[in-house]
């Protein structure tokens, strides 16, 4: 049997590029000195640009006298000539297996070639069904981004490469949003915008080419501290090798609105990926009826709901309605309470002994 070397350029070659390939190698030599590289390399003086390519190979020696070498990368000889060797994934998971050779020298750890491999990395692909037979089986489950400069304008299935990912697919970069909706982004008309901080978290993995963009919608504004100065009509998040880790968006009602309620999407963007949204509501509301009904207690109507501020924990709050039935009891647990009803109307606040008329709008 012949060493295994899946793609390569011989001896005599004087110029070859090899982009955007994926590479798998597997299998179980049970005996035997034969080794196995993903690409091999048997010059020493031509011209070599290998980039972009996801290289794996899990070749494992499974019996004692089997002694082969598997590598991702085997540039077998002393090299010279014009090596340009950037952007790839290279895994080398069996008994004997190594990132690389350049130089003679075996390689466990980046950069396999001297002064190159700035870009490339040492990462699981999670490829959909390695050891497959359909090429879909090698399509990566996260996307790494590889380097410019290839040329490479569509992928193996047809599709642009927007991004310029590693490997025969290009994968998009996924954007994640840690909710789908925020509420409760209120204020009183006169007094807004609220100093409570609503937000929510955005993320984006591994193949970003660019920054990821959040804008707000009309009479909203976002921004990434949450400082009142610092809130803007859109923000943009800036990925670090092509990822963006958790980062927190603050969202706000903008100053001076009448008294209304706004609705609007959040919108979050980047380059090649599928875009999210964050649904939002405020209210601008005026607070109705306030009414002092004990020391220190008041009540009043606000943002649709029955405010009780100043009711000792452990006090009893009861609501009738304006035909005198009893709609809710509740026990206070904190100074400031809302208290929601499913209809608007004349209430009767009752907290402890002391009760008073309040009109629901």
């Amino acid at each position: 049997p012949a060493e295994i070397r899946a793609m390569g350029d011989a001896s005599g070659a004087t110029s070859t590029s090899n982009y955007h390939n994926t590479v798998y190698v597997s299998g179980n030599p049970a005996s035997g000195a034969l080794g196995s590289a993903c690409i091999w390399s048997g010059g020493s003086t031509n011209i070599r640009n290998y980039k972009n390519n996801i290289l794996v190979n899990t070749r494992t020696n499974s019996g004692g006298s089997a002694t082969g070498k598997h590598y991702a990368l085997n540039m077998t000889t002393n090299v010279s000539g014009t090596i340009s060797v950037n952007g790839n994934d290279y895994v080398a998971s069996g008994t004997n297996g190594f990132l690389g050779r350049y130089s003679n020298t075996d390689k466990s750890a980046l950069p396999i070639v001297t002064s190159n491999d700035a870009n490339s990395k040492t990462l699981d692909p999670l490829f959909a069904n390695a050891g497959g037979t359909n090429a879909v089986d090698y399509k990566p489950t996260v996307g790494m981004l590889g380097v410019s400069g290839t040329s490479v304008g569509f992928d193996y299935a047809g599709t642009a490469r927007a991004n310029g990912t590693m490997g025969a697919y290009e994968i998009a970069p996924v954007l994640t949003t840690s909710v789908s909706m925020l509420d409760g982004l209120n204020y009183r008309s006169g007094s807004g915008p609220e100093v409570a901080l609503h937000s929510f978290d955005v993320s984006g993995g591994t193949s970003l080419s660019g920054d990821i963009t959040v804008t707000a919608p009309t009479n909203f504004e976002v921004s990434k501290t949450g400082l009142t100065g610092e809130f803007t009509s859109s923000v943009t998040v800036a990925p670090t090798s092509g990822s963006v880790a958790t980062t927190p968006i603050y969202v706000r009602l903008v100053a001076g609105l009448s008294v209304n309620t706004y609705t609007g999407d959040v919108t979050v963007a980047a380059t090649g990926a599928d875009s999210k949204t964050v649904a939002c509501t405020g209210i601008v509301d005026v607070p109705t009826g306030m009414e002092t009904i004990a020391s220190g207690v008041r009540v009043f109507a606000s943002f649709g709901a029955i405010k009780v501020i100043g009711a000792t924990a452990g006090d009893a709050i009861e609501v009738y309605n304006g035909l005198g039935q009893k709609v809710k009891t509740l026990t206070a647990n904190q100074n400031d309470m809302s208290i929601t009803l499913s209809s608007k109307g004349i209430y009767v606040i009752k907290v402890g002994s002391s009760a008073n008329k309040i009109i629901l709008q």
